[in-house]
């Protein structure tokens, strides 16, 4: 690899290869339990070889662009003997499975250090490419599989319709492979993204309690409030009570005595009294209002604070599957990770 290769495009070329170095991994463990013996090549399965040489035919050319010319070499030889599975090949074996997944794990290693020891691998595996497309492994099998589809060779006309119709419909059945996009984030910026719906749950853990604490005084000023209504309505009867004795009927004597003893200054008392007594009366009637205002406000700010909280738990809940690595990518670089032991240790 040159000494000259940018450090930001060499960091791009790593994200960028991890992600089609799964894909290789998840469409060979796919053909691997797929394909137990002589397998004909289906539609499906050429759509499997055709990913994986799309995500090869990238990692070769990437790497050429930036310089690192192992990966770009090796990327071309196995592109060639996967060009030659995809446009040619009828039937697949195990033995070419484990050949495109030694060849991947080669491309792997290069990835991880271009300029690893892989020369002799790289000739073994291009031993067995070429004993492959030479029709060593696997010649006998196309017999088979054309025995397995037609066992009498004197079959009607009619019969023959009828498997020709079979084979034909048959790729339509399979379905296409799932195809999903993706967006390369840095996962510092998602693990500050997952604090944030954290301390968003916590805001509103405290905007709860402080509502509850809201909800509490309220319910004593409403206490306060009828001991209020209590007091005006003694008064109002109290000032009505005092005034009836001068209402009652009296001669023309008696009411010459109260005229005599009339004094405008107690008139006077009972007047302010009485504002006062009203005063009261139109406080205890608006703190009434408003108390009613309120408790409406406080059902509407519940509703609304119980719908944040779902929605605060859905959001945190979808980021933390972001987060966390799916287990399907972790399988795929466990069965690598296995390959690798058993080619370092022999067993």
């Amino acid at each position: 690899m040159g000494e000259d290769v940018d450090a930001e495009l060499l960091q791009c070329f790593h994200e960028e290869a991890e992600e089609h170095l799964d894909n290789i991994d998840r469409q060979l463990n796919h053909l691997g339990m797929t394909v137990s013996g002589a397998t004909e090549v289906t539609d499906l399965k050429r759509e499997s070889l055709h990913s994986i040489r799309r995500s090869v035919h990238t990692l070769k050319g990437a790497s050429a662009v930036i310089g690192i010319e192992q990966i770009a070499a090796w990327g071309h030889d196995f592109e060639d003997f996967l060009d030659w599975l995809h446009d040619e090949a009828q039937t697949l074996e195990p033995e070419v499975i484990k050949a495109m997944q030694e060849g991947a794990d080669i491309l792997v290693r290069l990835v991880e250090d271009p300029n690893c020891s892989v020369h002799a691998d790289q000739q073994k595996n291009l031993e067995k490419f070429s004993k492959i497309t030479a029709g060593n492994v696997g010649e006998s099998s196309v017999h088979d599989i054309k025995e397995e589809i037609l066992p009498d060779a004197n079959l009607s006309v009619s019969s023959g319709h009828v498997v020709e119709k079979k084979a034909k419909t048959a790729p339509a059945q399979q379905g296409q492979l799932k195809k999903t996009a993706t967006l390369r984030v840095d996962v510092n910026r998602v693990d500050q993204m997952v604090g944030l719906s954290g301390d968003m749950v916590i805001n509103l853990s405290s905007f709860e309690d402080a509502m509850d604490a809201t909800s509490g005084t309220m319910k004593e000023l409403d206490m306060i409030l009828q001991r209020l209504k209590n007091i005006n309505s003694s008064l109002e009867a109290g000032y009505e009570l005092d005034s009836i004795p001068h209402l009652g009927n009296q001669d023309d004597s008696q009411r010459a005595g109260i005229a005599e003893d009339f004094d405008p200054l107690e008139m006077d008392r009972y007047s302010e009294l009485n504002i006062l007594i009203r005063s009261l009366s139109e406080a205890v009637s608006d703190l009434d209002s408003i108390m009613a205002q309120n408790a409406l406000d406080n059902v509407v700010w519940q509703k609304t604070v119980e719908r944040q909280g779902m929605v605060l738990k859905e959001l945190q809940n979808r980021m933390m599957g972001v987060r966390m690595t799916p287990l399907l990518t972790l399988s795929s670089r466990m069965q690598r990770t296995v390959r690798e032991a058993e080619r370092t240790t022999g067993h």
